[in-house]
C-alpha cells in the first residue's frame, strides 16, 4: 500500500501533459516504413540495406538521432547486444536493442518506454516470408518514437529511456538484456511501459494494461485511476517484454489493444490496413503524459 501511495504522489506532483499533440500522419509514416522492410524477424539479415531486422534497426536508430538533433543532442543513443542460442535460434543470433537516453537530473533513475522491432511468421523459425508486423509491433515502435518527439522538448528529474527491443520472439531476449543491465548498474526504474500490438484496438475507447503483482500491480492500478482517453483496464499477467523487468521487482507493465485470440499478429495478415492511427495518437498522448509526470516528480526514497 505504501508503494501505491508513493506512485499516486508521483503522478499528482507535477506538470501537465506533453505540450504538443501526437501526429497521426507521422505515426502512419513510421508504421509504413517499418512494414516496408518486408520482415523484421530476428533471424533475418542484419546487413541487407532494404529488408530485414538490420535495416529496421538502423532506421529506428536514425530516427532517434534525428529527434536528438532537433533538441540539441538531448538524447544519447546506445546499443545493447547479446548472442542467443536456443530452440528459436538454433544457429545462434545476435540480439540488439536500440536505446535512446534522455538524461535527467537524476541519471540513474529511469522511466522506460519500450516496444519491439522484430516480427515473426506463423512458423517462428520462418525468417524468409513476409511479416510486416504493422500491429505487432510497428505501432508500438511508432508510439515510442512519437513519445520521444514530444518529451524531448522538456527536461525532467529522471532519465527517460526509449527502448526498442529485438528478440521478442526468441524468449524476450532483448528485454531480458536491458533488465539485466538495469540490475547490474543499480538503476532505479520508476516505471517501464512496454507497448505490444497497440494499433488495432478491440475497443477504441479502451486499452489494456497487463500487470502481475507487487510493484507492477501498484503502478497499473494507480495510472488506471486517471486515464480517460483511452480508458485503462487492468488485466492479469500474460507474456510480454515487461515480464523480465517485473520478475526483478521493477514496476513494469504492458500496454496492449490486442483482441483476445487475434490470429492476425503473425505473417502477412498483420498489415497497415488494420491500424487505427487516431487511436494510436491518443494512446501516444496518454503514455507521454504519464511518463512525463513520473519522470518530472521527485523519487520515492523507498521505491524498489
Amino acid at each position: 500500500m505504501k508503494h501505491v501511495a508513493a506512485l499516486a504522489a508521483l503522478l499528482a506532483a507535477t506538470t501537465a501533459a506533453a505540450q504538443d499533440a501526437p501526429d497521426p500522419a507521422r505515426l502512419k509514416a513510421d508504421v509504413e516504413t517499418l512494414a516496408g522492410f518486408g520482415t523484421r524477424h530476428s533471424l533475418s539479415s542484419p546487413d541487407d540495406p532494404r529488408r530485414g531486422i538490420g535495416a529496421a534497426r538502423r532506421w529506428a536508430a536514425g530516427e532517434l538521432t534525428r529527434i536528438s538533433d532537433a533538441c540539441d543532442g538531448c538524447i544519447t543513443s546506445a546499443n545493447l547486444a547479446r548472442t542467443f542460442v536456443g530452440p528459436r535460434a538454433p544457429s545462434g543470433v545476435e540480439v540488439i536493442d536500440i536505446l535512446g537516453f534522455q538524461q535527467g537530473v537524476a541519471p540513474r533513475r529511469m522511466v522506460v518506454i519500450a516496444a519491439h522491432v522484430d516480427t515473426r511468421a506463423a512458423d517462428v523459425l520462418d525468417m524468409a516470408s513476409d511479416s510486416p508486423g504493422a500491429n505487432s509491433d510497428a505501432a508500438g515502435v511508432a508510439l515510442v518514437l512519437e513519445a520521444a518527439r514530444l518529451l524531448s522538448r522538456r527536461k525532467f528529474d529522471a532519465t527517460i529511456v526509449y527502448a526498442l527491443f529485438s528478440g521478442t520472439a526468441q524468449d524476450h531476449t532483448g528485454a531480458k538484456l536491458l533488465a539485466d543491465t538495469a540490475r547490474q548498474n543499480k538503476w532505479t526504474v520508476t516505471a517501464l511501459f512496454d507497448n505490444d500490438a497497440v494499433g488495432a484496438p478491440a475497443d477504441p475507447a479502451r486499452v489494456s494494461v497487463v500487470a502481475g503483482d507487487g510493484a507492477a500491480a501498484a503502478l497499473a492500478a494507480t495510472i488506471a485511476k486517471d486515464a480517460s482517453d483511452p480508458a485503462i483496464e487492468v488485466r492479469s499477467d500474460a507474456p510480454g517484454d515487461h515480464q523480465p523487468f517485473a520478475s526483478l521487482g521493477y514496476p513494469a507493465i504492458g500496454f496492449t489493444a490486442r483482441r483476445i485470440g487475434d490470429p492476425e499478429l503473425f505473417g502477412a495478415a498483420d498489415s497497415i490496413a488494420r491500424i487505427d492511427f487516431a487511436y494510436l495518437a491518443r494512446l501516444s498522448a496518454l503514455e507521454a503524459s504519464i511518463a512525463g509526470r513520473l519522470a518530472g516528480a521527485a523519487p520515492d526514497p523507498k521505491q524498489p
